[in-house]
């Protein structure tokens, strides 16, 4: 039960740029006993704060690196954060430090899509396809 708290007030304070507490709340929750689901979680939100804090740096292989821990746990939160990735490793351009787009879309596009398909499920669909096939 804490570390379910933890992560939901780790993410509240992502959304509103609290970077140093969210990253204390991430590291309590790592404290505790956690499913796999949660794990996923946590690493999702540490990606998250690396990018944000970061701007470029580590961020698109972090978050590349949690869609992949999501895959088999939480398929929609999977591809919200290959999304992430995608749109972290657009945003870092030259900046980045090696993963570009076209390497997060390869590994998205073997990801198998739920149908029916939501508005962020084209969107990374659209990407994908942009960054795979021109």
């Amino acid at each position: 039960m804490r570390v379910e708290r933890a992560l939901t007030a780790a993410q509240a304070k992502l959304d509103v740029a609290d970077f140093t507490s969210a990253s204390a709340l991430v590291d309590a929750a790592g404290l505790g006993s956690l499913d796999e689901l949660q794990r996923g979680r946590m690493e999702r939100l540490r990606a998250e704060i690396v990018f944000a804090t970061q701007r470029g740096r580590d961020g698109p292989a972090v978050l590349l690196e949690a869609a992949r821990r999501l895959e088999p746990l939480d398929d929609t939160l999977a591809r919200d954060t290959y999304l992430e990735a995608i749109s972290a490793a657009m945003f870092a351009g030259r900046l980045g430090t090696g993963l570009r787009e076209r390497d997060i879309a390869e590994r998205a596009r073997a990801f198998v899509r739920p149908t029916p398909l939501s508005v962020a499920d084209m969107l990374l669909d659209g990407l994908v396809k942009r960054f795979t096939e021109g």
